[in-house]
């Protein structure tokens, strides 16, 4: 990758250690990569924002010369150097991993084999759902807090959304896709077909209108700026702030007295988490992305009185609020 190269504790490693990974990794860049003119060029398998690496550049090309000037990776180092460096703070692997490689040695279906999902007017919907579907609304966040058909989860196209598809939900989730319009529908059932989900039972047919309009319930919650997130802690600091980054995110500064319980293992975790279903819940991430998806499982979990933070930690660094780092051990 450009800036970056693999991780070594994803599915290709299985059988072996991170660390067995990242040292035979070692020799093929030793070894055959770095051996090449320094005018080869690199065309990148995968670009900014893919799991597969953890700082891969957006940049479509460069040169094996430019990457041994650039790359943290290709630096002199030692094989013990190296190893140590590529498995330390390694992110949550996306659960959909292993499912999608097991269908790339096997041969996926192409799109052409598989049928588009019809569009369900809300009495076939409502079916679906009381069948055991999940309502997957993959509406931007502002617009999923102004009202979505209860009980849905919201994971935006708009962001990360086949990650969060393949972590947040098992490959055989029957999923009711609720839409803004045809093209979001067909974005959408693509985007899960690359990680393997084809379980689409349909696509609600005229959207959150369609429901509305046929007298069936619709659920919202709040969804305030930073600064209002400011005013309420001047006003109440016991207020309870969830802050759903990776850990390592957290650490690196977030808003005082928000706990930590990364939306990955949300559900997981969720019962040993000492947080009051029936009290006020401000909910917080990065950009305001990932702090939406939580507040729906949070809903489907039973908390009544959730608020979702627009903007996110950055907004609220950027505003110039107080941030907190937790406190070293043994300090």
């Amino acid at each position: 990758f450009i800036g970056d190269v693999g991780r070594p504790d994803l599915v290709s490693s299985k059988g072996r250690t991170a660390e067995e990974m990242a040292s035979l990794m070692y020799d093929s860049l030793h070894d055959k990569l770095l051996i090449l003119p320094d005018a080869c060029e690199v065309w990148p398998g995968h670009g900014a924002g893919s799991a597969c690496g953890r700082s891969m550049s957006s940049e479509l090309s460069c040169t094996i010369g430019r990457q041994k000037q650039n790359n943290p990776a290709l630096q002199p180092m030692s094989r013990q150097e190296f190893v140590a460096m590529q498995t330390a703070g390694l992110p949550p692997a996306p659960a959909y991993f292993p499912r999608s490689a097991e269908l790339n040695r096997v041969g996926p279906p192409g799109l052409d084999e598989l049928p588009e999902p019809p569009r369900l007017a809300p009495d076939q919907a409502e079916a679906e759902l009381l069948g055991g579907a999940l309502a997957l609304d993959v509406r931007h966040a502002d617009d999923f807090a102004l009202g979505h058909l209860p009980g849905s989860v919201n994971i935006g196209l708009w962001g990360q959304f086949a990650s969060w598809v393949g972590t947040l939900l098992s490959g055989d989730t029957r999923v009711l896709l609720v839409v803004d319009d045809d093209a979001q529908a067909r974005d959408a059932w693509v985007r899960l077909a690359r990680v393997g989900h084809h379980a689409v039972a349909g696509v609600l047919d005229g959207g959150l209108a369609a429901w509305r309009e046929s007298g069936r319930p619709l659920a919202s919650h709040a969804r305030i700026d930073v600064d209002e997130l400011a005013e309420r802690l001047s006003a109440d600091p016991s207020l309870a702030v969830l802050d759903v980054r990776r850990e390592g995110e957290y650490e690196g500064g977030h808003v005082p007295g928000a706990s930590n319980l990364p939306l990955h293992r949300l559900e997981h975790d969720l019962a040993a988490a000492d947080l009051e279903r029936s009290a006020p819940l401000h909910v917080i991430c990065q950009g305001g992305y990932r702090s939406s998806a939580a507040v729906a499982l949070l809903a489907r979990a039973g908390f009544t009185e959730l608020v979702d933070i627009r903007g996110g930690t950055g907004a609220w660094i950027e505003a110039g609020h107080p941030v907190e780092h937790p406190t070293p051990a043994g300090a």
